[in-house]
């Protein structure tokens, strides 16, 4: 469902992003009963920061798209999903410069308006309505921005380290593989690392957490396999002059929070571009996207959310 055109980018809504947006209000409103919330409007500000998190959603992804316009990169549309959303440009960078700026774009943006959200935090009473509310915005356009930068395929540091790979040696595809492995040794590590840590401390992981982590780790798997796969098809393509062969369009998408957001990236693009991703609380910044890049970051284009 097309929601809007801004700068003339169409922008869609995955039928399916209702069905969540409502479940991660039902989650947070009851996650804001220990909070100075009155009870009355614990589902408002629940409603509030859901649009304002797939809101920081969006402007993480136009961010992509904004800059790739400004290379003459043709952008297709951008697709908000439950998890993120992603950027779908029809043309790969042509130097890894580029590749890095377009990359670089939505983490820059979501720290940004993590920046802005602590700022107003700051200027409003401790406990207010409106105090809760910039505070989550912080905290989630921060993990989210954090978490695309991790450098790994589909999430928009994926693409970022893609663009390192390919200025020094020269080749794009080998550029991808090396960033696609790095994206699942990060996969591997995003279900590993936090129960084999909760298991030293001797705490038992709740079971939403280690699904919701499953779901991180599958979605990264797997949007870093797309674009090495997409690599080998392409390696004997490669021009030798250090620019790719044609490729077809790229998503930049994120996990929303998971772009990142990836083909090979995904400015998740995850990234999407961006496993851009969306959770809460922090929403995941890994609150989930982007890029994509996560963010998300993903080529369709990888995750590219």
């Amino acid at each position: 469902m097309r929601i809007g055109r801004p700068f003339g980018i169409p922008v869609f809504i995955s039928p399916y992003w209702f069905v969540i947006a409502g479940l991660f209000v039902f989650l947070y409103a009851r996650g804001l009963v220990e909070s100075s919330v009155p009870g009355s409007l614990r589902y408002p500000v629940a409603a509030a920061f859901v649009v304002l998190l797939y809101a920081s959603v969006l402007v993480h992804e136009l961010s992509h798209s904004l800059v790739a316009r400004g290379f003459g990169l043709p952008v297709r549309r951008i697709l908000l999903y439950p998890l993120g959303g992603f950027s779908e440009i029809e043309q790969e960078p042509p130097t890894p410069g580029r590749e890095f700026l377009v990359s670089a774009a939505g983490p820059a943006i979501s720290l940004a308006l993590a920046a802005g959200g602590y700022a107003l935090s700051r200027a409003v009473p401790d406990g207010s309505v409106p105090w809760v509310l910039f505070r989550q915005l912080f905290i989630a356009n921060l993990l989210v921005g954090v978490f695309n930068l991790l450098p790994g395929l589909p999430l928009d540091g994926g693409r970022m380290l893609r663009a390192g790979v390919w200025k020094v040696t020269g080749r794009a595809a080998q550029a991808t593989v090396v960033a696609a492995w790095a994206g699942r040794v990060l996969a591997v590590a995003v279900l590993v690392v936090p129960l084999a840590l909760a298991a030293r401390s001797g705490s038992t992981p709740q079971l939403f957490d280690v699904a919701w982590l499953a779901v991180i780790a599958a979605f990264m798997w797997s949007g870093a396999g797309g674009p090495r796969g997409q690599a080998d098809r392409h390696r004997e393509r490669d021009r030798g002059d250090g620019h790719p062969a044609a490729a077809p369009a790229v998503d930049r998408g994120r996990l929303t929070g998971a772009h990142d957001r990836p083909g090979p990236g995904a400015a998740g693009r995850p990234v999407g571009h961006g496993p851009d991703r969306c959770g809460t609380p922090d929403a995941g910044e890994r609150v989930f996207a982007g890029r994509a890049d996560g963010a998300g970051v993903r080529r369709a284009r990888d995750r590219r959310p």
